[in-house]
């Protein structure tokens, strides 16, 4: 599990962005995600899970990569928001049951580091349709991807 880091006792509690951290003894994992939803007894998250293109390149030295959009909704009875991401305004961590990240899918955290810009060269036959992208979607690409080519590049899919 590349993308879970195990958190120790000793250890700092500075969290990473591109990872989830993994609490043995309490059994939960934290990680990054953007609120869309809230009611009285759910919230509804958006996670980006992002995969590099090591087929292509850009000229720039920008890493290229894709990513598919998952909405999650998470039982507020279960679920901790612990605080915003410092750095990055719109998310916030949260600290769910490790049962839960393990049931779904779209709550792993995968995140390309560095600098990139975001290209739909379907390299994992599953392209990003107009359909899967809304606002949500544009907001949480503009804060994590400061690239402004690839909301240009975004907008090109809908169209």
């Amino acid at each position: 599990m590349k993308y879970l880091k195990r958190f120790n006792e000793g250890e700092s509690t500075d969290y990473d962005f591109y990872m989830s951290i993994y609490d043995p003894l309490d059994k939960f994992v934290v990680g990054a995600y953007m609120i869309i939803e809230e009611s009285e007894k759910s919230i509804t998250v958006l996670n980006l899970q992002e995969r590099e293109d090591t087929r292509s390149f850009f000229a720039d030295g920008k890493v290229p990569y894709t990513f598919l959009p998952y909405k999650v909704i998470l039982p507020k009875s279960q679920i901790e928001v612990l605080g915003p991401v410092d750095n990055i305004e719109g998310l916030n961590w949260i600290k769910i049951p490790y049962w839960l990240v393990k049931n779904n899918p779209g709550l792993k955290i995968i995140r390309v580091k560095g600098e990139k810009r975001f290209s739909n060269n379907s390299i994992f036959n599953k392209p990003l349709k107009p359909e899967m992208i809304d606002d949500n979607v544009k907001k949480y690409l503009s804060f994590t991807d400061k690239d402004p080519r690839s909301i240009i590049n975004l907008e090109s899919i809908i169209k």
